[in-house]
Protein backbone atom coordinates (compact mmCIF):
# COMPACT_ATOMS: atom_id res chain seq x y z
CA UNK A 1 0.00 0.00 0.00
CA UNK A 2 1.36 3.40 -1.00
CA UNK A 3 -0.07 5.13 2.05
CA UNK A 4 -3.27 5.92 3.88
CA UNK A 5 -5.91 8.54 3.31
CA UNK A 6 -6.97 9.84 6.71
CA UNK A 7 -10.50 11.20 6.96
CA UNK A 8 -11.07 12.98 10.28
CA UNK A 9 -14.70 13.25 11.33
CA UNK A 10 -16.66 14.01 14.50
CA UNK A 11 -19.98 13.05 16.07
CA UNK A 12 -20.70 16.80 16.23
CA UNK A 13 -21.03 16.92 12.43
CA UNK A 14 -24.48 16.58 10.81
CA UNK A 15 -25.38 12.92 10.30
CA UNK A 16 -26.24 13.30 6.58
CA UNK A 17 -22.75 14.73 5.97
CA UNK A 18 -21.11 11.92 7.94
CA UNK A 19 -23.06 9.26 6.05
CA UNK A 20 -22.10 10.85 2.72
CA UNK A 21 -18.41 10.72 3.67
CA UNK A 22 -18.73 7.05 4.63
CA UNK A 23 -20.46 6.34 1.32
CA UNK A 24 -17.59 8.02 -0.56
CA UNK A 25 -14.88 5.97 1.16
CA UNK A 26 -16.71 2.67 1.54
CA UNK A 27 -14.72 -0.24 0.16
CA UNK A 28 -11.52 1.78 -0.38
CA UNK A 29 -8.88 0.05 1.77
CA UNK A 30 -6.47 2.99 1.69
CA UNK A 31 -8.89 5.07 3.78
CA UNK A 32 -9.09 5.19 7.55
CA UNK A 33 -11.64 7.33 9.35
CA UNK A 34 -10.46 8.71 12.66
CA UNK A 35 -12.40 10.24 15.51
CA UNK A 36 -10.65 12.37 18.14
CA UNK A 37 -12.42 10.81 21.12
CA UNK A 38 -15.32 8.86 22.51
CA UNK A 39 -18.84 10.25 22.83
CA UNK A 40 -19.16 11.27 26.49
CA UNK A 41 -15.46 10.67 27.22
CA UNK A 42 -13.25 7.62 27.55
CA UNK A 43 -15.04 6.19 30.59
CA UNK A 44 -17.44 4.31 28.34
CA UNK A 45 -17.06 3.24 24.73
CA UNK A 46 -20.61 1.90 24.32
CA UNK A 47 -22.23 5.18 23.12
CA UNK A 48 -19.53 5.56 20.47
CA UNK A 49 -19.86 1.94 19.37
CA UNK A 50 -23.64 2.27 19.00
CA UNK A 51 -23.24 5.56 17.11
CA UNK A 52 -20.61 4.11 14.72
CA UNK A 53 -22.70 0.99 14.05
CA UNK A 54 -25.76 3.11 13.24
CA UNK A 55 -23.73 5.51 11.09
CA UNK A 56 -22.24 2.64 9.05
CA UNK A 57 -25.70 1.32 8.08
CA UNK A 58 -26.51 1.97 4.43
CA UNK A 59 -30.16 2.23 5.44
CA UNK A 60 -30.21 3.87 8.85
CA UNK A 61 -33.57 2.30 9.75
CA UNK A 62 -32.51 -1.26 8.91
CA UNK A 63 -30.31 -3.17 11.34
CA UNK A 64 -30.01 -6.19 9.04
CA UNK A 65 -29.19 -4.31 5.84
CA UNK A 66 -25.69 -3.73 4.51
CA UNK A 67 -23.08 -1.51 6.10
CA UNK A 68 -20.50 0.81 4.60
CA UNK A 69 -17.14 -1.01 4.52
CA UNK A 70 -15.07 1.56 6.37
CA UNK A 71 -12.33 1.30 8.99
CA UNK A 72 -13.16 3.71 11.84
CA UNK A 73 -10.91 4.25 14.84
CA UNK A 74 -10.85 6.56 17.84
CA UNK A 75 -7.35 8.00 17.94
CA UNK A 76 -6.62 11.30 19.73
CA UNK A 77 -2.87 10.73 19.36
CA UNK A 78 -3.15 10.57 15.55
CA UNK A 79 -5.08 13.86 15.63
CA UNK A 80 -2.23 15.45 17.60
CA UNK A 81 0.57 13.96 15.48
CA UNK A 82 -1.10 15.05 12.25
CA UNK A 83 -1.90 18.50 13.62
CA UNK A 84 -5.60 18.19 12.84
CA UNK A 85 -7.40 21.30 13.99
CA UNK A 86 -10.97 20.88 12.74
CA UNK A 87 -13.29 18.52 10.91
CA UNK A 88 -13.90 17.40 8.30
CA UNK A 89 -10.26 16.99 7.35
CA UNK A 90 -8.46 14.86 4.78
CA UNK A 91 -4.76 14.03 4.83
CA UNK A 92 -2.50 11.53 3.12
CA UNK A 93 0.22 9.67 5.01
CA UNK A 94 2.70 8.18 2.53
CA UNK A 95 4.13 4.73 3.13
CA UNK A 96 1.84 3.91 6.06
CA UNK A 97 -0.36 0.81 6.08
CA UNK A 98 -1.76 1.11 9.57
CA UNK A 99 -1.59 3.63 12.39
CA UNK A 100 1.06 1.91 14.48
CA UNK A 101 2.18 5.02 16.33
CA UNK A 102 1.63 3.12 19.56
CA UNK A 103 4.83 1.29 18.59
CA UNK A 104 6.67 4.65 18.54
CA UNK A 105 6.07 5.31 14.84
CA UNK A 106 5.42 9.01 14.28
CA UNK A 107 2.68 9.89 11.82
CA UNK A 108 3.45 12.80 9.51
CA UNK A 109 1.70 14.51 6.65
CA UNK A 110 2.80 17.54 4.69
CA UNK A 111 -0.66 19.08 4.28
CA UNK A 112 -4.26 18.75 5.41
CA UNK A 113 -7.36 19.72 3.44
CA UNK A 114 -10.11 21.15 5.62
CA UNK A 115 -13.70 21.83 4.76
CA UNK A 116 -16.93 20.19 3.67
CA UNK A 117 -15.82 19.03 0.24
CA UNK A 118 -15.75 15.58 -1.32
CA UNK A 119 -12.81 13.33 -0.50
CA UNK A 120 -11.92 13.42 -4.20
CA UNK A 121 -11.80 17.26 -4.17
CA UNK A 122 -9.74 17.25 -0.96
CA UNK A 123 -7.21 14.80 -2.42
CA UNK A 124 -6.94 16.83 -5.63
CA UNK A 125 -6.33 19.96 -3.55
CA UNK A 126 -3.59 18.18 -1.58
CA UNK A 127 -2.01 16.94 -4.80
CA UNK A 128 -2.07 20.51 -6.22
CA UNK A 129 -0.22 21.61 -3.06
CA UNK A 130 2.53 19.10 -3.83
CA UNK A 131 1.49 16.09 -1.74
CA UNK A 132 2.62 12.95 -3.55
CA UNK A 133 -0.62 11.00 -3.65
CA UNK A 134 -0.41 8.08 -6.09
CA UNK A 135 -2.71 8.33 -9.10
CA UNK A 136 -4.00 4.85 -8.27
CA UNK A 137 -5.38 6.20 -4.99
CA UNK A 138 -6.98 9.28 -6.55
CA UNK A 139 -8.61 7.15 -9.27
CA UNK A 140 -10.53 5.16 -6.66
CA UNK A 141 -12.51 8.32 -5.84
CA UNK A 142 -13.54 9.27 -9.35
CA UNK A 143 -17.26 9.01 -9.82
CA UNK A 144 -17.85 8.56 -6.11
Amino acid sequence: MAGRVVLALSSSMPEPMLREYLRQVSGIPEVIVILRGFIGGARTVAPTGVWVERLRRKDVGCRDCGHFAVEIVVDPLAYRMLGLEQVPAVAFIPGVQDLRHCDAEVLRTSAVAYGAVSVNAALRRLRAEGVAIPATVIQKFRGV
